[in-house]
Formats: structure tokens, C-alpha cells, sequence
């Protein structure tokens, strides 16, 4: 019955029907489409109308790359709708098996014209990479390596996909558990890794690669280096401050965004480390003036813990909320699905929505700005794609 609908209505159907909850945007993504695929088996009509959804979000291993060309191959359309592509586990072996499909397959990487986020995980790729106009985003993740037939395969140089061909206004790089210090293995020298950061608006780091970043590629404030925004919790940046705080003044990068994910996950992320944390942060914006330094917190604060606890540490709460105010750190709270939560959460975006993660609503009012002191008013709120 649903392929007699027009195709406005069926797509409305469809994406009112479709999960809405799960404990990350991966899983979101890979339910979401087993959902669409399952509807749109009902019919060529209806395969043809939830197309725009069913290839939003590709995920392809290895040895999955053959059936994905000659799937684009068989339906160019399709094509047309990918906006992410996350390539995971390009192993040696494989890649041997998939040396003559690699120009194939990079053409096709090409012919993605709505492709705005690529993720390479633990990948090997050939020595011509692709050229992607309108890439937004590009996430290495481990080890990410250009294959050399004759000699030691080499990282990737991340502006030779990114930065080099993208026409889009705004680029991010992502670097997760990856040590930059390898960009510098092939003869590669300091100041052209730097110029290859410098070509992205913003590179997102976690601990070990921000470390490793900073210790690699000293960037001595330049105000030319990008936005790095780091996300970790609490502990692992109060570890990182209490480690490298005496030489952070000579190596921080000029603009900082520290993004903090969930502080009550487990005991050693409980209010007194997250106190610790925030008081830190704030010893660091009065020793480094030259960085500009921001700070996103969760807007589920105290969503993890017992509800009898959940007055008790408001306040506590909202007393280091202040002193980082007057150290004139900006703060946003921002919500969305959390892979390191303990809690499934909602995918919805609706600012209503924003606060009822604490079940009585403690922190409600503090994201309304509604409290009655004025130093915790006029917070920013923002939704994460």
C-alpha cells in the first residue's frame, strides 16, 4: 500500500517510523538503515523512493569494496546520496586482493557528489588519493597508511585529501588514537605538517593524539594553527594539565575548545574530579592569555548518578560554573547520542527535550536561563548533529 502513496508522504512515513534512539550516531546510523532497507523490500517503487535514505550512511569493511562498486556500478544513482562513508580494516592481505579494484573504487569515491564526511579506520590506500570537492570532514582513526609497492607504506598526509581539492567553507579533521609523529617518518619536515593543519578550520583530537600532537609539532601560538578541540573526560584532562602544565605556555595551541563528555560515567569521573578538572582549567586560562580557550559541557549534568544525589551536587555544580565565568572561559552545553553513556538517549532535536535527562530537572533551569543568580544566565545550548 505504501508504494500507491506520492513519494512526499511515503518519505514522511518513513522517517516517522524509523529508531530514533541509540547509544551513539554509529548505531543510530546502522539501525536506521536496516529499517529503511526492510521498508524498502517491499516493492521497486518503494526502494526507489527511500533511496535518499538507505545510502546516507555507508559503512564497508575490506573485503566489502567489490560489492560496493559494482553496486554504485549496477545503480549510479545511488551514488548520489551518500553523504558519509566510514572504510574500516584495509589490511594488508586484502589490500593485495583489492590492488587492481583501487582505481575503481577511487573513481568512485570521486563520483560521490553529495559525500560530505569520510572516516578511514586502520586503512591502507593506493598512492593516488582521492579528489572530493565537496568533503567537510575527514576522521583517520589508528593506523592510516598510503601503500608503496616497492618500499615501507607511509602515513597519509591528510591536505592531500582534505584540503587540497575540497571546496567546502568550513573544513574539520579528525584524529583519533593516532600519533602524528609518524606524518614525519617519509622525510616529511615540521613546517609542512603545520601547513597542513593550518588549511582546516578545525582538528578534533582526543588525549593521546592531542599529546602527541602538541609534543610532534610544537606550534608555538601561531594564530594561523586551526581550532583544536579536544574531547576527553574529566580525569583524562586533569591528567593531562597536572602532567604537561609547566610546559603547555610554550606549546599550546592559540585557540583551544575543550569538549567534556560525560563526568559521572564512573567513580573516578565524580564531582570532586570534575571540581579538580574545571579549577585546573582555570589555572591554565590565567598562566596562557595567548589562548583563547572555550569549554562544552553536557547538558545532562548529573544524569548517571542517584537521585538523591542529584540536589546535593548541583550546587557544588553550579559554584564552579561561576568561577569559570569570571575566568572569562565561554561555556556551551550541548546534547546528543553518547556513546559513553550508560544510558540510551534520545536522537530527537528539540531544545524542549534539553534537561529531562536528570529526571527531576535540577539542571533545567540552569540550560532555560532561568536561575535566579545572575552569573549562571545566558549559557549557550547547542544540538550536535
Amino acid at each position: 500500500m505504501l508504494d500507491k502513496l506520492p513519494t512526499e508522504l511515503v518519505l514522511t512515513i518513513a522517517e516517522l517510523g524509523a529508531p530514533q534512539i541509540a547509544p551513539d550516531r554509529k548505531s543510530l546510523a546502522i539501525v536506521r538503515r536496516r529499517y529503511f532497507v526492510s521498508l524498502a523490500a517491499v516493492s521497486r517503487a518503494l526502494y526507489g523512493a527511500l533511496r535518499l535514505y538507505i545510502w546516507e550512511h555507508v559503512q564497508i569493511k575490506g573485503d566489502e569494496v567489490q560489492t560496493l562498486v559494482e553496486m554504485f556500478t549496477r545503480d549510479p544513482r545511488s551514488a548520489e546520496f551518500v553523504k558519509e562513508l566510514v572504510c574500516t580494516d584495509f589490511s594488508q592481505q586484502a589490500f593485495a586482493k583489492l590492488w587492481s579494484l583501487f582505481p575503481r573504487f577511487l573513481c568512485m569515491l570521486e563520483r560521490l557528489p553529495a559525500l560530505k564526511h569520510l572516516q578511514l579506520r586502520n586503512v591502507l590506500m593506493s598512492k593516488r588519493l582521492p579528489k572530493i570537492k565537496c568533503l567537510e570532514s575527514l576522521c583517520l582513526d589508528g593506523r592510516v597508511r598510503v601503500h608503496r609497492p616497492l618500499g615501507q607504506d607511509v602515513p597519509i598526509m591528510p591536505d592531500a585529501i582534505i584540503t587540497r581539492h575540497s571546496t567546502a567553507s568550513k573544513k574539520t579533521l579528525r584524529l583519533v588514537d593516532h600519533d602524528v609523529s609518524l606524518w614525519l617518518e617519509d622525510r616529511v619536515d615540521r613546517q609542512y605538517c603545520l601547513d597542513a593543519l593550518s588549511r582546516v578550520d578545525i582538528v578534533e583530537v582526543d588525549v593521546v593524539t592531542f599529546t602527541n600532537t602538541m609534543v610532534a609539532l610544537p606550534l608555538r601560538t601561531s594564530a594561523a594553527m586551526p581550532c583544536f578541540l579536544l574531547k576527553a573526560r574529566p580525569h583524562d584532562v586533569f591528567a593531562l594539565l597536572e602532567d604537561g602544565f609547566p610546559a603547555f605556555p610554550a606549546w599550546f595551541p592559540a585557540r583551544l575548545h575543550i569538549w567534556i563528555t560525560n563526568p559521572w560515567l564512573t567513580l573516578d569521573c565524580a564531582l570532586a574530579c570534575f571540581q579538580r578538572t574545571m579549577r585546573a582549567l582555570c589555572s591554565m586560562a590565567a598562566s596562557t592569555p595567548h589562548c583563547k580557550l572555550r569549554l562544552s559541557l553536557p547538558a545532562g549534568l548529573g544524569c548517571t548518578v542517584a537521585l538523591r544525589d542529584l540536589t546535593a551536587k548541583r550546587m557544588p555544580v553550579y559554584e564552579v560554573l561561576k568561577e569559570l565565568r569570571r575566568c572569562n572561559i565561554p561555556i556551551s552545553f550541548y546534547e546528543e547520542p553518547r556513546a559513553d553513556d550508560s544510558l540510551t538517549v534520545s536522537a530527537h532535536k528539540k531544545l524542549e527535550w534539553l534537561g529531562l535527562e536528570d529526571r527531576k530537572g535540577y539542571f533545567t533551569e540552569l540550560l532555560q536561563g532561568r536561575c535566579p543568580d545572575p552569573e549562571l544566565r545566558d549559557f549557550e545550548v547547542v544540538m550536535v548533529d
